[in-house]
């Protein structure tokens, strides 16, 4: 019994060869359209991927040349934004000292006539 297994596992790998050959012989012509196809395809899936890439990068270089613009009219609104209020800060401190001003003095000349009548009563 030896015998025959040992008989058929060369007998198989003939076997396996001639059915190679034979889907070689019907099939050659279609597996090579198909690798000529799948070639394509990667080549095309490869030209896609760079077309990708190079479409991202000038997003990228627009988004951020739109965030540069934003972040800098921001700067620019809130330093002008700051500088009114100073300004307006400034006019406010300004009118509070000529109104203490103003009534100091009229303070001053109520007090004067004030005790310049009780004198001369």
């Amino acid at each position: 019994m030896a015998k025959k297994d040992d008989q058929t596992i060369p007998h198989s790998e003939n076997a396996n060869g001639e059915i190679s050959t034979i889907r070689d012989i019907l099939m050659g012509h279609k597996i090579s359209e198909n690798e000529v196809r799948f070639e394509a395809i990667e080549a095309r899936i490869e030209q896609m991927e760079l077309s990708f890439n190079d479409k991202m990068k000038d997003l990228e270089s627009k988004f951020e040349a739109h965030y540069q613009r934003l972040n800098n009219d921001s700067e620019q609104r809130f330093d002008n934004l700051e500088k009114t209020f100073s300004a307006s800060q400034q006019q406010f401190h300004e009118k509070i000292q000529t109104l203490r001003r103003q009534e100091r003095e009229n303070l001053s000349n109520l007090l004067s006539q004030l005790s310049k009548n009780l004198l001369d009563d």
